[in-house]
């Protein structure tokens, strides 16, 4: 049905086969529509981008924990290469900005945690002698016994900064036991 302007018609029923009309009603839909469907699809891809970067960082973190934990000592050096592993990790995203921590922390006899050692890349080491800056779960809190703490962080900067103007702090906290020995000896880092 094409819609032609009444001639000499009244008003009411010109207004009636306006009404009527249904020519370009899909292109208005169409319209309303798309913007709707444009930010879930910008939406859904930053989420899935967001969750990739979270689970690299998470694998950062428990690698580099895991590389410690499961020596009976490590270097100056050693800490170096385990850092520039971390980046191998973080394939194939950008891993600049990429913290990472890692420390040996010793519990006394009353269960009183001591940092012993910390080593850090793109981020600052925990002062040695002092308590930990983080929370330690209780359960971990064993009298005489030691802990390696793997700390990874990342700035995650959105593709669509139009939405999110700001980065987005990643970052995860491992808890590992040394596996050979009692305590992991400082690699003077």
């Amino acid at each position: 049905m094409t819609c032609v302007a009444p001639e000499g018609s009244r008003r009411a029923k010109a207004i009636a086969r306006f009404a009527r009309c249904q020519s370009g009603i899909a292109a208005v839909e169409f319209a309303l529509v798309l913007p709707v469907l444009i930010l879930l699809l910008l939406g859904s891809s930053e989420l899935t981008r967001a969750l990739t970067y979270d689970r690299k960082v998470t694998q950062v973190a428990f690698t580099v924990g895991d590389l410690v934990a499961q020596s009976d000592s490590v270097s100056a050096t050693d800490m170096t290469d385990i850092f520039e592993a971390s980046d191998a990790v973080m394939q194939p995203y950008e891993a600049t900005g990429l913290g990472m921590i890692v420390s040996s922390v010793s519990f006394d006899e009353d269960s009183k945690a001591k940092v012993e050692w910390s080593c850090a890349s793109g981020s600052t080491a925990w002062t040695t002698g002092g308590a930990p800056p983080i929370e330690i779960p209780a359960s971990l809190q064993l009298a005489n016994t030691s802990l390696i703490v793997s700390v990874s962080s990342y700035p995650y900067k959105p593709i669509f900064t139009a939405i999110i103007p700001s980065s987005i702090d990643m970052g995860e906290t491992f808890y590992l036991r040394p596996r050979l020995v009692d305590t992991i000896p400082d690699p003077g880092c």
